[in-house]
């Protein structure tokens, strides 16, 4: 098999939502890149259970990468979630999405490697290690973003651990409700720390 036919045939495990691939376009809700036109491909699996996380990652069908491209809309911008995304080696994937001319982001909760190989575009780290006993292995990120719940002291130990270009404090929200109380402890923690403050305009506004 050659390279470029081995490349399209990878398979991949994609979360199914309402009996279809979690392969949307919808706006960032999230971080650096909130407000811009994105379609989202979900990956199956995680290695970490959060309380207050909204995704059935565990309900997932195997889909080729040509399967995954073939289903992608318009916009350029591509995000890869989860679960955890890099449980899955993602570079025939992403080296894909490039000759689709995409951009790729990558959401991780930083517990694994992320091989410079796989030639991601950006890379958003959300990490969980302080409700977990797995340790980061992440080396570099260009987002770090920290949700905390309300009374929670912002970690900023995080900006020396994880070197990135943004740091982002999110409250905890669970499910599409959004806890004012813990987004009002948010505001002053960013403003204390001179942190950005991450508010999930998906669920402000009602979208994927």
């Amino acid at each position: 098999m050659n390279k470029e036919k081995k490349l399209w045939g990878e398979i991949y495990r994609v979360v199914i939502d309402n009996g279809k691939p979690a392969i949307f376009e919808t706006l960032q809700g999230e971080g650096r890149w909130t407000g811009t036109p994105a379609t989202f491909i979900r990956l199956g699996a995680c290695n970490l259970k959060c309380d207050f996380c909204d995704t059935e990652f565990n309900n997932w069908e195997h889909m080729t990468v040509r399967e995954i491209v073939n289903l992608l809309p318009k916009p350029e911008h591509i995000v890869i979630t989860g679960g955890e995304p890099t449980l899955q080696d993602l570079g025939p994937l992403v080296e894909a999405l490039h000759q689709c001319n995409k951009y790729v982001s990558v959401e991780t909760n930083g517990t694994r490697k992320i091989p410079e190989e796989w030639g991601i575009d950006w890379i958003c780290c959300s990490p969980k290690d302080r409700w977990f006993p797995t340790p980061l292995h992440i080396e570099r990120a260009d987002e770090v973003k920290v949700v905390i719940a309300k009374d929670e002291p912002l970690p900023i130990h995080y900006k020396d651990q994880i070197p990135a270009k943004h740091y982002y404090v999110q409250p905890i929200n669970h499910e599409s409700d959004i806890d004012h109380d813990a987004l009002k402890w948010a505001c002053d923690q960013a403003i204390k720390e001179g942190w950005q403050l991450c508010v999930q305009l998906h669920k402000l506004i009602n979208i994927p």
